[in-house]
């Protein structure tokens, strides 16, 4: 079991790719292709899951050009699965004024649902707030957590289309109640603990 971190330097989006036992997932494909399968030590990977954490633009910028060279499956919690193609919702139009997002297939998850990996499984958890939608994807000991949460005490927004403050933090105390020495991964910014969630927010 590996987990790859990259970030994008405009808009310093996070990218993980995981992997075990020779198959490979990209969780949010905020970064060219070529950028990160070149960066990776191994060679002739074959992606079995592209996954959102959420519908918003900055961690799908590149999905298009995942799946046309993956061909993998396109995975998002099942309340997001429309504002993929919906230019508010995902935010496109909110911030650039574009009609942009993505319109191929998609399979919605939900609370609950396991995908395959190797030898080990990515259980889904449902977290709304920064949108109606985001999902939170534990693999092993190792937590992502999309904008919901941050290092240094940071929380996702909900002044965008579908967010919830309300939703929000009740989503923040579920992952706060998960088991302390698990590794989070955000959608922006470090690294961080449940541990350290619990001392900061």
């Amino acid at each position: 079991m590996k987990v790859h971190s990259f970030s994008t330097y405009t808009l310093a989006s996070n990218s993980y790719v995981l992997s075990s036992e020779g198959e490979y997932a990209i969780i949010d494909p905020s970064i060219p292709y070529d950028d990160i399968i070149t960066k990776l030590p191994e060679k002739n990977i074959a992606f079995k899951y592209i996954i959102l954490t959420h519908a918003h633009f900055d961690h799908m910028l590149h999905i298009n050009e995942w799946k046309e060279k993956t061909g993998a499956e396109v995975i998002i919690g099942q309340k997001d699965r429309d504002k993929l193609s919906d230019s508010y919702q995902n935010c496109y139009q909110f911030f650039f004024g574009k009609n942009d997002g993505y319109r191929g297939t998609a399979r919605a998850v939900s609370e609950g649902e396991e995908l395959s990996l190797g030898k080990e499984k990515l259980k889904i958890y449902e977290s709304p707030g920064h949108t109606s939608g985001s999902i939170l994807i534990l693999f092993g000991e190792n937590l992502f957590v999309g904008d919901t949460v941050f290092a240094d005490g940071g929380i996702g927004r909900t002044d965008l289309p579908s967010g919830n403050t309300e939703t929000l933090f009740r989503s923040i105390e579920r992952i706060r109640s998960f088991p302390k020495h698990l590794s989070v991964y955000s959608g922006h910014g470090r690294k961080t603990s449940i541990k350290e969630i619990n001392q900061t927010i």
